[in-house]
């Protein structure tokens, strides 16, 4: 079984024992592009100081990307983020934003489920957890290079089973006017109203919610 394997069946089975928790699946904004170099870094020093000195020579000084247009060829200058096709690319941004989950598991708790695989996130959490989680990754994220998307329209929110009605409505309300979430990502229950053909989302390729949505 791989890694993403196991992310996708544990979401699954946790969503399936604790329907009355959110699913939230951040999605973030050019994450490989934007990552922080210095951060990354400085976990290389570390965690593997020996490979510092080969890694420096390639994201310690900003770098020049070339492109060929109608006339001339233009240089872009490359000043964060890890490089597309470097096999160490994946591996240094994992790197970066590992103290940022290190810090949302220290707040939240181990009890609360945080999976991510790169730079995709798969949280289940009660609401109040969830907006706890929420408002760390949108603080201290940029520092990393992790910003979620300003309109927060991709991805998807799953609200737990509620009460009733009137409190998943006043959660999907919160969500919209606290951070600006599209309300086209954000599906309420069955059980409180929702469409059991609309709730559920994509998990690394694969698919939560009820059966008529799967």
């Amino acid at each position: 079984m791989t890694r993403t394997d196991k992310i996708i069946h544990s979401l699954r089975t946790r969503h399936e024992l604790h329907p009355e928790e959110d699913v939230f699946a951040p999605d973030a904004e050019n994450a490989f592009n934007l990552a922080s170099r210095t951060e990354g870094l400085g976990e290389v020093l570390k965690h593997f100081p020996g490979m510092l000195p080969f890694l420096s020579r390639i994201y310690a000084h900003d770098a020049n990307g070339w492109i060929k247009g109608d006339a001339e060829i233009h240089n872009i200058v490359s000043a964060e983020g890890y490089h597309q096709g470097d096999c160490l690319a994946s591996w240094l941004f994992c790197l970066t934003i590992h103290p940022l989950l290190q810090r949302l598991v220290a707040v939240v708790g181990e009890e609360t489920f945080i999976k991510f695989f790169i730079d995709d996130g798969n949280i289940a959490a009660r609401h109040d957890t969830m907006l706890q989680i929420i408002d760390i990754i949108l603080a201290e994220g940029p520092r990393y290079g992790f910003k979620l998307k300003l309109k927060l329209n991709k991805g998807t929110y799953l609200i737990g089973r509620c009460a009733t009605e009137d409190e998943a409505r006043m959660k999907k309300a919160q969500l919209i006017e606290r951070y600006g979430f599209d309300e086209s990502m954000i599906r309420i229950h069955p059980d409180n109203g929702g469409d059991p053909e609309q709730y559920g989302g994509k998990i690394l390729g694969s698919f939560i919610g009820t059966d008529e949505y799967c």
